[in-house]
């Protein structure tokens, strides 16, 4: 293992556990800030947008309230984990999710075919993806939980990609060639964009 992926380590371990540790409270305080920011983020899309999410798992941001306000305007898809794959699913209500692979909440797989097809010629609307990660830098860099699962998914597609993650998880680090690298980064206290770098 060369330094600088030492130092991806034990930064990515080292954030988990400040994550981890946060009191339910400042978490919920926090959680709710966040999805503030994305609210007003999010005012100059069209009701058409597709957003694709994903559902918080362990100290992640809670952004459950948020998705429960966002079905009234966009088209909300969640992501169902494959063996190498993650594949992005139109839900109505989270009573069309289940707890799948890794024990994260993910589309049933006896929904209809409402899976979401980048470049669909029939669809025209925007496309905004809400990105989860462990560690986020201020040039747009994210480190996510090690199974490449987004990367491959955001590689060469043309759409908005929006890291989630909490204050105490901006860290400067050196990206690998294949990590993707986020348009925006939404904390509690506020958005980082590629043009602010």
């Amino acid at each position: 293992m060369s330094v600088g992926e030492d130092y991806n380590e034990n930064l990515r371990l080292k954030v988990r556990i400040t994550r981890d540790s946060m009191p339910a409270e400042e978490r919920s305080k926090k959680s709710k800030a966040l999805a503030e920011r994305l609210s007003e983020r999010l005012t100059e899309y069209p009701k058409e947008t597709n957003l694709l999410c994903f559902y918080p798992v362990g100290s992640e941001a809670d952004l459950v309230p948020f998705y429960e306000n966002a079905w009234k305007k966009f088209h909300l898809f969640f992501p169902r984990s494959g063996e190498k794959d993650i594949r992005f699913y139109e839900v109505f209500s989270f009573s069309e999710l289940s707890e799948g692979r890794f024990r994260i909440m993910e589309p049933t797989e006896t929904l209809p075919d409402r899976e979401y097809r980048y470049g669909d010629e029939s669809d025209s609307a925007p496309t905004v993806v809400l990105v989860p990660g462990l560690v986020f830098s201020k040039d747009m860099h994210r480190m996510g939980y090690g199974r490449g699962y987004y990367d491959r998914f955001l590689k060469d597609k043309d759409v908005l990609k929006i890291g989630i993650c909490f204050s105490e998880q901006i860290f400067d680090f050196e990206k690998k060639p294949h990590d993707v690298d986020m348009d925006e980064v939404i904390t509690e206290e506020g958005i980082l964009r590629i043009d602010e770098r």
